[in-house]
């Protein structure tokens, strides 16, 4: 970045060269041209001493852990994150395309600002807003297909046939198979008595993801108005996992006199995701528990249990669902006055609400023998619901004031920032369903219900 370029620095903004403090900048447009679904993966690798490892990529649940020149601490350790001046949990509820700037403050000279808050860093991102020109509509989409780069690497199923005969040899015990029975897995000529399963196979594909993003801008001397909408669709590597997320954006600029101006920002977004009810044991069977001597699935719809009761291609398709919508609407809006050149006095309101509806419901679901057709296991039915909320106000004023004389440049700022933050959550559980089709909490039985509420407040 060029010395005379500005950059946001919290409550203000500097010149390059001003500062003092240990400041990245990163511009909008080096993120926009990235085709990646979210902004913490468009930032990976663009600032220096900022870490950004995404551990998970599941759909919907696929939020980066960031961390600005390592660790300061053994409690939370994540950076601070305002968006247009708002604090918020998450910077992926932002499309990369509608930001114009992101200045991420890196030492404690930003104590003094934000307080112990900033002690492991600030993410400020600013968003594009309008100009003074004719209506202007944009529109940009991408596709693509997800894939996994790397797989274990499994013994094949004729050596785990003779490594499992060498375990129980040593045992003093009888082989568990045959040559014969090694031979006809490999022909794969009867794969229902003689299953050769490849389950990852089964599990994982090649996944769509795609994104549409349309922005329209117009504005004259007085009004200026830049809205932004995108879809983002993504379908999961794993079988029956994927999530959506809808966005709007609206920035609009008033000019009220030569002295006084006002913005007024709306921004609202709904993310929603799906998975099987029981996902980790999808995980655990498939690594631990189900060797590939087992069939996945018989003709008629029966499912095979391993030696321990397991089957991950029946946990993710009749276990049931995790269903997850998390909703947010800020609205900001500020007022700036300068009533004398080089002071501007500025106040600002902000109003962020943040809701989630959760659901997860276990079907009840009995496996048969697929010969006897006796009942081998039966999952009971439960449903679990979670509905937390949180509401955040924050009030601002500001005086900014800044004078140059001969070579020499002043520059003041005085704030007052008031926050207020009331979080709300409250969950019910129920089990033994008599019917998968009725998902509701008094259709369970009363035995056994339990429910939770729990409230907590700062300023």
């Amino acid at each position: 970045a060029g010395l005379g370029e500005i950059v946001v620095v919290g409550y203000g903004q500097q010149k390059k060269v001003s500062l003092t403090g240990a400041v990245d900048a990163v511009k909008g447009s080096q993120l926009a041209e990235r085709p990646v679904a979210n902004v913490s993966q468009a930032l990976q690798g663009v600032s220096p001493g900022t870490t950004i490892i995404n551990s998970g990529g599941a759909p919907g649940i696929d939020d980066a852990t960031i961390r600005i020149r390592g660790y300061g601490t053994f409690g939370n350790n994540n950076p601070l994150i305002l968006v247009d001046g708002v604090t918020v949990n998450n910077m992926n509820n932002i499309d990369p395309k509608d930001i114009e700037k992101i200045s991420i403050l890196k030492d404690a000279a930003s104590a003094p600002l934000y307080g112990s808050r900033a002690a492991n860093g600030v993410i400020l991102i600013t968003t594009k807003r309008g100009k003074a020109q004719p209506v202007s509509v944009s529109y940009s989409a991408y596709a693509g297909l997800q894939s996994l780069t790397r797989q274990p690497e499994w013994v094949s199923t004729a050596d785990y046939m003779r490594l499992s005969n060498e375990a129980v040899i040593n045992a003093g015990k009888e082989p568990k198979y045959t040559e014969e029975a090694i031979q006809k897995t490999m022909d794969g000529t009867d794969p229902y008595k003689y299953p050769n399963t490849d389950w990852w196979g089964l599990l994982y594909h090649s996944a769509l993801q795609q994104k549409h993003t349309v922005t329209i801008t117009a504005g004259s001397e007085k009004i200026r108005s830049a809205i932004s909408l995108f879809y983002l669709d993504k379908e999961g590597v794993m079988i029956n996992t994927a999530a959506n997320q809808f966005g709007l954006r609206a920035n609009n600029d008033i000019v009220l006199s030569n002295k006084l101006d006002m913005t007024m920002d709306l921004s609202l977004n709904k993310r929603h995701r799906t998975a099987p009810a029981r996902i980790e044991d999808v995980y655990w069977n498939l690594f631990h528990d189900v060797p590939p001597t087992i069939v996945s699935q018989y003709p008629d719809g029966t499912y095979q249990l391993g030696p321990t009761s397991r089957n991950p291609l029946a946990a993710a398709r009749e276990s049931g669902y995790t269903r997850d919508d998390n909703y947010q609407g800020i609205i900001n809006s500020s007022l700036n006055w300068r009533p004398l050149e080089g002071l501007k006095l500025s106040g600002r309101l902000s109003l962020r609400e943040n809701f989630e509806e959760g659901k997860t419901y276990n079907n009840n679901y009995t496996f048969k023998d697929y010969d006897s057709h006796a009942t081998v296991l039966t999952w009971k039915s439960s449903l679990n619901q979670w509905t937390p909320k949180e509401e955040y106000v924050n009030l601002q004023a500001t005086a900014d004031y800044e004078k140059k004389f001969a070579s020499h440049y002043f520059h003041l700022l005085v704030g007052y920032s008031q926050e207020h933050d009331t979080y709300k959550d409250l969950s019910a559980s129920r089990t033994d369903f008599y019917s998968n089709n009725l998902q509701e909490l008094n259709v369970g039985s009363d035995i056994g219900k339990s429910n939770a509420g729990s409230m907590s407040e700062w300023a």
